[in-house]
């Protein structure tokens, strides 16, 4: 059974999310704020840097739940863009 996804508090303005199956990491997201770029007309972005499912897991879902976590944590942040 798949653990909930843990949470890394790296930095206020990024995140890594981990889900795990016991103790073995099979799925990560890296998401972070980015800010004061050029070519946008807002001033921050939510960014997903980096997302996996290791083969094994995929089509459960997982790369879904890190995304829902990933928009949850921006909406939290008040961002808008994603």
């Amino acid at each position: 059974a798949f653990v909930s996804i843990l949470k890394n508090n790296t930095s206020r303005n990024g995140q890594v999310h981990v889900v795990r199956d016991n103790k073995k990491i099979v799925a990560y997201s890296l998401i972070y704020i980015k800010d004061h770029i050029a070519v946008y007309l807002v001033d921050k972005v939510g960014y997903i840097s980096d997302l996996y499912v290791l083969p094994k897991y995929r089509e459960h879902g997982l790369s879904s739940q890190l995304k829902r976590e990933a928009v949850n944590w921006f909406k939290s942040k008040k961002m808008k863009c994603v």
